[in-house]
């Protein structure tokens, strides 16, 4: 509730086990912005008040794989973003792609690469063409207990220095 006592979300649960795991949630952000989340088995609906779909979050072992986002159809997306992820969980790809029939089609994709403490120590962004236009190479400092207490980002074009 929030100060005047009007609802600000509402959650529903059901128990499995003794243990109970989410099914519905709708927030309310503002007048204007009503949203509700519902989890379905291996993903997230995000609906508007009109209950049009915004957003669609496909999940695989409880990791993003896919988002769509959606204009005013469920049938029709205005683009969506991949993930892929490696061993310990750490996305190694992203992927932008713009291939709704109403719209231009585009892509473009990002990979990254992890230093042997798990912090993120490259990324290179790729066009529409599939060619490398970018990356940025991050250095890091780090205090005795191996948390990092400074990162400097390198970004660069290919063939530039660093």
């Amino acid at each position: 509730y929030d100060d005047a006592d009007d609802v600000e979300s509402t959650c529903i649960y059901q128990y499995s086990n003794g243990k109970p795991s989410k099914l519905y949630e709708k927030v309310i952000f503002s007048e204007a912005d009503n949203y509700t989340f519902s989890y379905p088995a291996n993903g997230i609906l995000v609906k508007d008040e009109d209950g049009d779909i915004k957003e669609k979050y496909t999940l695989s072992n409880n990791r993003i794989t896919e988002i769509r986002y959606y204009t005013n159809s469920t049938t029709m997306y205005r683009h969506r973003e991949l993930y892929e992820y490696n061993a310990a969980g750490q996305v190694t790809k992203e992927t932008y792609l713009d291939d709704a029939e109403t719209y231009r089609k585009y892509s473009s994709s990002q990979t990254y690469a992890y230093n042997k403490n798990g912090d993120r120590s490259r990324k290179e962004k790729f066009g529409d063409d599939k060619k490398l236009e970018w990356i940025s190479d991050y250095d890091y400092s780090y205090d005795k207990n191996k948390n990092w207490t400074k990162c400097t980002e390198m970004f660069y074009s290919p063939g530039e220095p660093k």
